[in-house]
């Protein structure tokens, strides 16, 4: 894998070029779609399109070609001149009204990470755990206090984030109104009953700046 950055015009270039089959000429206008993969169960097909959504967000581009001869190359564009791009940043992104706290719960690294870059944009104060356990941890300490929580739909293979709305409500304390459920996954008919006797919100998987903004800003006022 070779992996080289430059500067083009101003914003800064990076390429990461392997020596595979490359990607098959068929689906390669669609490795940004969401929820497309190619490794069966094993994939949520979310990677690249999060990854994409988020150069997007920054005001770069990103794209995907195959090499001759052999491999593929992702290369990605982000401006560097910060006075510009927080000009367009401005014009293009409607912040939140106020600073909120915000636990991210999700057991997927990328997708968490991609999750918690996306509220900080919006201006919000995040704390980001990979499942239920040390979600608990957190929410029992003395000064835990959160505006909103998103919290992915499965979390480990013994527990789910229904299980985490549950403790929640049986505290009696109406923190469980500050949840917002998320999933990547084709809802279910298990997970949809689920939903509806939580009458709680879904985001579903990758969403926007705006869509984040308006669902936080909905259950920070629950």
């Amino acid at each position: 894998m070779l992996i080289t950055a430059k500067l083009v015009d101003g914003r800064m270039r990076v390429a990461v070029e392997d020596t595979g089959a490359g990607v098959p000429p068929e689906i390669l206008d669609r490795v940004f779609e969401p929820f497309f993969t190619t490794k069966g169960d094993e994939g949520t097909g979310l990677g690249l399109a999060i990854s994409f959504g988020l150069v997007r967000a920054m005001g770069g581009r990103m794209w995907i070609q195959n090499i001759e001869g052999g491999g593929a190359r992702l290369e990605f564009e982000l401006p560097i001149d910060t006075v510009r791009a927080a000009d367009e940043a401005a014009a293009g992104l409607r912040l939140a009204e106020r600073s909120l706290r915000v636990l991210v719960v999700e057991d997927e690294e990328s997708v968490r990470r991609g999750m918690v870059l996306l509220a900080k944009r919006l201006g919000h104060e995040v704390t980001s755990v990979p499942g239920y356990d040390e979600a608990k941890r957190r929410l029992t300490e003395p000064a835990a206090r959160y505006d909103a929580m998103i919290v992915d739909v499965h979390l480990d293979e013994a527990h789910s984030g229904f299980d985490l709305f549950e403790d929640l409500r049986v505290e009696g304390r109406g923190r469980e109104r500050h949840i917002v459920f998320t999933t990547g996954d084709s809802i279910s008919a298990q997970t949809r009953d689920h939903l509806l006797r939580s009458e709680r919100p879904v985001l579903r998987k990758p969403f926007s700046l705006d869509e984040l903004r308006e669902m936080l800003e909905r259950v920070a006022g629950a």
